[in-house]
């Protein structure tokens, strides 16, 4: 006698699975759902402006800018060709402000010519 594969009863099993899988995620915090849905508003400034930001690897723009970001705990980088990159832990909260000021790269010292 031949099998007959009982594809409704596999649907239910595959959604029921999924359905587990995604209201797992959502409670642990990392469900792709839960994104965006805590965001805040940050303002970044920089002296020299036109510095990249940086959040979490993420290029976001240049300064000056207002971002918006998840809430919480990020890594922020302000980085100038010919500056020294600004890197700080940050707790993102609505309305945070950043303004630093980035310092020169030392200048190499020039060889002068020989006579």
């Amino acid at each position: 006698m031949t099998e007959v594969f009982d594809w409704e009863r596999s649907l239910r099993e595959a959604v029921a699975e999924a359905a587990k899988d995604l209201s797992l995620g959502l409670a642990s915090g990392t469900g792709a759902s839960t994104a965006g849905l805590d965001q805040v508003s940050i303002t970044v400034n920089s002296e020299p402006s036109g510095a990249d930001i940086i959040v979490d690897g993420d290029f976001m723009g240049n300064t000056p800018a207002e971002i918006k970001i998840d809430k919480g705990r990020h890594t922020l980088e302000i980085d100038r060709q010919g500056h020294q990159k600004w890197s700080r832990q940050i707790n993102a909260t609505d309305g945070l402000k950043i303004s630093p000021v980035l310092e020169k790269h030392p200048q190499a010292p020039t060889l002068a010519p020989k006579e």
